[in-house]
């Protein structure tokens, strides 16, 4: 299948292959991205007059666009530390059983 114009896709190296770019924020000229310039913008960054940006997703998780997020939405933390004090309050249910346990 061929790429679409401004997809975003994971790869299992650490590099971009040939005719993608990595998203982290580069600045592009726009004269040379029109195409992509026309569905992006400078939704990312840029100067909208002669330069435009990629997304940076270095230490994010993609989110699709919907009622709480919209393109170019960005936010989260890349390190947290969870606590039971900042963990919400909440519960898990269980049942034992003195039956030994089986497989099928």
């Amino acid at each position: 299948m061929e790429p679409f114009q401004g997809q975003i896709s994971m790869m299992a190296f650490d590099f971009a292959p040939r005719d993608w770019a990595a998203c982290d924020g580069s600045i592009l000229p726009i004269n040379q991205n029109q195409a992509l310039y026309s569905l992006i913008g400078n939704t990312f960054g840029g100067d909208g007059q002669t330069t435009m940006a990629l997304p940076d997703l270095r230490g994010r998780a993609a989110l699709h666009q919907g009622n709480d997020y919209r393109r170019g939405y960005f936010g989260g933390l890349e390190r947290a530390t969870v606590s039971q004090a900042t963990m919400a309050s909440h519960s898990h249910g269980w049942q034992a059983n003195s039956k030994p346990a089986s497989s099928p």
